[in-house]
């Protein structure tokens, strides 16, 4: 697993630490940041509405380049397969559908969780939340936005991470035809395009998390909205031993 995938688990874990005294000042302005239209805005297209589709462009773009030149497309395309997928499952899970409502439903509702202020019978926390009429009185409001964060992230980061890797064989190439260089440099450029897309989506994230963790949620709900790390890293690590990622990469760096 590459270093740069700790250091952003140690970076989150950092801010979720920096944050417990300044969210005793942060609360005090939640009603603000939550009226934001600004705030609204980012935290509905980076996150809550469209942030699985930002992850999916910039992790599939950047695996068709970085496949393209390469002689173990199969290998490096099973293994991202898989950690999306693995990826979409826990997010499902966690934040959408567990057999009815999700986890972070369910163990709000378990905790007391329930709708108010409507005689209609609401029974999803998202149908009471958009109605006008209603409000959702929190029990244990675990951190979904952690959750969705910190695996994001980890997948994309390990994603762009990985660009050297593939990046060397065509460079190596005796081949010198000057339509070949021309496309490999086209390659190159879509390569660094989606990688630089890539790291604005991160930093956008990880300025998303700053905001929660200082401005939303207990303590303890943000500490188990960390389980967002063990998870990340889990599905990196199992996608790798399965499809035996590491190998090809070895072989690239002898071609």
């Amino acid at each position: 697993m590459d270093k740069s995938i700790v250091r952003l688990s140690q970076a989150f874990l950092v801010i979720f630490i920096i944050s417990i005294p300044l969210g005793l000042y942060g609360v005090k302005y939640r009603t603000v940041i939550s009226n934001s239209s600004f705030f609204q805005a980012m935290n509905s297209i980076f996150v809550t509405d469209y942030g699985v589709l930002w992850l999916s462009g910039a992790f599939w773009s950047h695996t068709l380049c970085i496949c393209l030149p390469e002689k173990f497309q199969s290998r490096i395309l099973i293994n991202r397969l898989l950690k999306y997928t693995l990826y979409l499952i826990f997010g499902v899970f966690f934040n959408a559908w567990f057999f009815g409502p999700s986890l972070v439903e369910r163990l709000n509702v378990a905790t007391g969780g329930h709708c108010a202020g409507s005689e209609e019978l609401l029974q999803s926390m998202s149908q009471c939340r958009g109605n006008p009429l209603s409000s959702w009185v929190d029990g244990f409001d675990l951190s979904g936005h952690y959750f969705f964060l910190i695996t994001s992230s980890s997948v994309l980061l390990d994603a762009i991470s990985r660009r050297n890797a593939g990046a060397g064989t065509g460079a190596n190439s005796n081949e010198q035809n000057c339509h070949k260089s021309m496309a490999q440099k086209l390659l190159q450029m879509a390569t660094t395009l989606t990688t630089r897309f890539a790291m604005v989506l991160i930093t956008v994230w990880l300025v998303e998390f700053c905001v929660t963790s200082i401005f939303f949620h207990t303590v303890w709900e943000k500490a188990s909205g960390l389980l967002g790390i063990p998870v990340g890293l889990m599905i990196l690590a199992l996608s790798d031993k399965i499809c035996g990622i590491k190998v090809a990469q070895e072989q690239y760096s002898a071609v």
